[in-house]
């Protein structure tokens, strides 16, 4: 599954924009470590994570990638809405869940035969995970969950190669990766999963299954 966030709307709408002055992009790179760490923990369910930002330092669109999350600034001709919404026109039939609480965005989505999740669960799910990956770096490390987290919180994005200069979080991200690959057992069974069908429409069951595999 590959997961598209609608980055600003996310970052306006869940996260606290402390007041004036606040530093936007820290808050963006703080954001895409989160991603990054999360995605490591989900290694086995979702295949790429795509956060959309809008303008950036080019008319057109510019891709980079952070620790392992594909990061796109839509452009300064162009929207993050009209780049999701592009991307899933040349991409049709991907398995793809798009987080936004724009309404055209949703809208367009649907039109698209695609689903789309509000940015607050979404939030919620991935904070609940990282809690987990804590946990997980608390018991390989002796440290206290509250330690891990706070600075988990505050170590600024560093895309280096050093191993030696690497910070704890870039050893954590390792570390429930190499935890987290899937054997050729998990691999095999992982359509395998079945949630409650009960008065489900095919589109609320195929919605219902995403929403697993982000847990």
């Amino acid at each position: 599954m590959i997961v598209i966030i609608d980055g600003y709307n996310l970052l306006k709408q869940v996260i606290p924009s402390g007041g004036k002055g606040v530093d936007l992009e820290r808050q963006r790179l703080q954001f895409i470590r989160q991603l990054a760490c999360y995605k490591a923990y989900k290694v086995a369910d979702i295949q790429d994570i795509i956060v959309v930002f809008d303008a950036g330092p080019s008319n057109h669109a510019v891709r980079v990638v952070k620790q392992g999350i594909i990061v796109v600034y839509s452009g300064t001709r162009s929207t993050a809405d009209d780049w999701i919404l592009d991307y899933l026109t040349r991409h049709k039939g991907i398995q793809a869940l798009v987080i936004t609480l724009d309404r055209a965005l949703r809208e367009g989505c649907v039109q698209r035969g695609a689903d789309w999740l509000s940015v607050y669960d979404f939030y919620s799910i991935l904070q609940k995970v990282l809690l987990e990956a804590a946990y997980i770096y608390d018991n390989e490390n002796n440290k206290s969950t509250d330690e891990s987290l706070e600075r988990y919180e505050y170590i600024p994005l560093d895309d280096g190669d050093d191993d030696a200069n690497a910070s704890p979080m870039d050893k954590l991200i390792h570390t429930i990766y190499e935890s987290k690959q899937p054997s050729k057992d998990d691999a095999a069974s992982g359509n395998d999963r079945k949630g409650n069908a009960n008065q489900l429409t095919k589109k609320d069951k195929r919605l219902q299954s995403k929403i697993k595999k982000l847990h």
